[in-house]
């Protein structure tokens, strides 16, 4: 089988890698970077697979009572509104095999972001396969976690299409925070650094075998071998799947000739049947918006004008949004508090109007009084028990934590 062209990208990055491997994932030639037209030429003669830096994605898993992939698409944007700092409607969703009683893979990416991706390499004339985030791309499995340092970044792979990407100084919380919620901990731990770097040093129990493995020059090595697992978080699905790329095109093209033809046929004026069809049309469309609406918000029971309600709706949503970088730095802050204390378990995180909410189950109330006080002391946030309950023999507690008002 013919070398394929690996290319690791991040849009608005200036730094492009690529490289060709094999079948079996083994590089083929020197790994190369620079500007994206400079693999133009090598692309022409192979399949060019784009490896997206996964910063810009969303992966994740969800169990939903349906195994059928157009239900599955409708319903995930809706089960992971709360996750995603985007609103839904420009989010673009792809999800992997669905497996009964097993959550289902996803992958989510910004459609403003995907469309410049696809800009860049059309005018790089390089046509693109399959786009994969390149956290997918680690040798990792339920029982072999995978945490890849480069740079400034860590990858953390916690099953074949379960990762994500983020800072290097977050690994040790959210390394923790993942341990602590996984329902069977790994047996090994990957260490991967590049030639040359300090061996990461992380603390965990001692039934978790750790192994470090250094690469030279670029990720890409360690890329090369594991892509292919990864093919069903294909994010080139539905409307971006290359194939019908040039049918959706002429669709638009072909709805704007109708609308002009119509709009000229009004402006003469035609005559009174012509007229009467537009009427027909305009009770379909507004059936139509009707439709949307209730499919958009099946809770709401009196509709008056449909359209009017929905830019309503669409505005509340957009106004209780709030920006990623807030939640980070919440996290960063919090973190040590929250990872070095063994009597309190944390179980869930929500970000929403630049307030951060936590759960967790604590062995006693004086306890979770403790981790409340130690995260107050903590400068830049203030924190406050919201609810707390007693239940077999522990208590289950929900922490808000935000930026402290100056």
């Amino acid at each position: 089988m013919a070398d394929v062209l690996l290319i690791h990208y991040h849009p608005g990055n200036g730094q492009t890698s690529w490289a060709l491997a094999n079948d079996a994932g083994e590089l083929t030639c020197k790994i190369s970077s620079g500007d994206l037209s400079q693999a133009a030429e090598i692309a022409r003669q192979h399949r060019a697979i784009v490896l997206l830096d996964a910063s810009l994605t969303h992966i994740n898993q969800v169990k939903l009572p349906t195994q059928n992939p157009q239900k599955l698409l409708r319903a995930i944007p809706f089960a992971l509104e709360e996750q995603l700092a985007d609103d839904i409607e420009d989010m673009h969703f792809v999800v992997g095999k669905a497996v009964k009683g097993q959550p289902t893979p996803v992958a989510a990416i910004n459609r403003n972001i995907m469309d410049r991706l696809l800009d860049d390499f059309s005018r790089a004339n390089i046509k693109v396969d399959s786009v994969i985030p390149d956290a997918l791309c680690l040798p990792a499995s339920s029982r072999q976690w995978c945490a890849l340092f480069y740079q400034e970044q860590v990858i953390l792979q916690t099953a074949a299409l379960q990762g994500s990407k983020f800072d290097r100084e977050l690994f040790d919380a959210l390394l923790d925070a993942d341990l602590k919620k996984a329902d069977v901990p790994p047996q090994k731990l990957l260490l991967f650094s590049l030639e040359g770097d300090d061996a990461p040093d992380v603390s965990l129990d001692d039934a978790v075998e750790q192994i470090a493995v250094q690469y030279n020059t670029h990720p890409l090595v360690i890329f090369a071998g594991n892509y292919k697992q990864a093919i069903s978080l294909n994010l080139l699905q539905h409307e971006y799947k290359p194939q019908k790329q040039s049918g959706i095109i002429w669709k638009r093209w072909r709805l704007a000739a109708s609308l002009a033809l119509v709009w000229l046929v009004l402006s003469l004026g035609i005559t009174g049947w012509q007229l009467h069809q537009v009427r027909q049309q305009n009770k379909q469309l507004q059936a139509d918006i009707i439709r949307i609406y209730k499919q958009a918000f099946p809770k709401s029971k009196r509709i008056v004008n449909a359209r009017v309600q929905m830019e309503q709706k669409l505005k509340e949503l957009k106004a209780g949004g709030s920006g990623g970088d807030s939640m980070i730095e919440l996290i960063a802050s919090s973190a040590p508090a929250l990872a070095n204390n063994k009597a309190v378990t944390l179980k869930a995180i929500s970000f929403r109007n630049n307030r951060m909410d936590v759960s967790v189950n604590s062995k006693d109330l004086a306890s979770l009084q403790q981790l409340n006080t130690r995260l107050n002391k903590i400068g830049g946030i203030q924190s406050e028990i919201v609810s707390s309950s007693s239940e077999q023999n522990q208590v289950k507690a929900s922490l808000r934590i935000q930026k402290a008002r100056t």
